[in-house]
């Protein structure tokens, strides 16, 4: 179940943000697999209907792999008022605790570590329906759930969470209790050792 989160470390912010924006918050390398285009062109009409809302994106190209952006394309990208990019981030944090709403539209995943720092802080999540995503992200309960490469959906999902701020919060303090039930890096650590335990008991003498 990954390397689980800290919840004592990944909390909610604990002062309620002044501004009326709506941030859509992706984090992960610039690579095409991950869902980043889809995610723009769904934001592309998001925005149409709720104006407020923008697209934070942290996160670097990968030039070794070929489905990576280009310099060209974080041009394009960095000319829509409603998108903004950070590059590298080191400490997640800051920029989760400022964020609305986390989107992660991949083709294939592990379990991935913003999806678990996301519900750690109570964040609501827009995902895709693949195994890693779907051990985070119970359907309707913390998030949604999309089909891959499917910008459409992607857009209903996520215009249903800018459109409702009690849903955003109700699916937040339901991602967190997921996060500390099941995610925690203590429970993490103490079942792999476990699992190492139970080995190291079959090994012969």
């Amino acid at each position: 179940r990954g390397s689980g989160v800290d919840p004592q470390v990944f909390q909610p912010a604990s002062t309620k943000r002044q501004d009326d924006e709506i941030r859509v918050l992706f984090a992960s390398r610039l690579i095409g697999e991950k869902g980043i285009k889809e995610l723009v062109v769904a934001m592309g009409e998001v925005v149409k209907v709720h104006p407020s809302a923008v697209l934070w994106v942290a996160g670097e190209p990968y030039a070794q792999n070929p489905t990576s952006l280009t310099t060209a394309d974080l041009q394009v990208m960095g000319k829509q008022p409603w998108l903004k990019l950070f590059g590298h981030v080191d400490d997640m944090l800051p920029l989760l605790q400022q964020s609305d709403i986390v989107a992660l539209p991949s083709y294939r995943e592990g379990t991935p570590k913003i999806l678990l720092e996301a519900a750690s802080c109570a964040l609501p999540i827009v995902a895709t329906d693949i195994p890693g995503c779907r051990g985070v992200v119970e359907e309707g309960e913390n998030g949604y759930l999309v089909s891959v490469r499917d910008s459409v959906q992607l857009q209903q999902a996520i215009l249903k969470l800018c459109g409702d701020a009690e849903l955003r919060g109700a699916m937040g303090r339901r991602g967190r209790k997921i996060i500390r039930d099941g995610f925690s890096s203590e429970i993490v650590i103490r079942n792999t050792l476990d699992v190492y335990s139970g080995l190291l008991d079959k090994t012969p003498a």
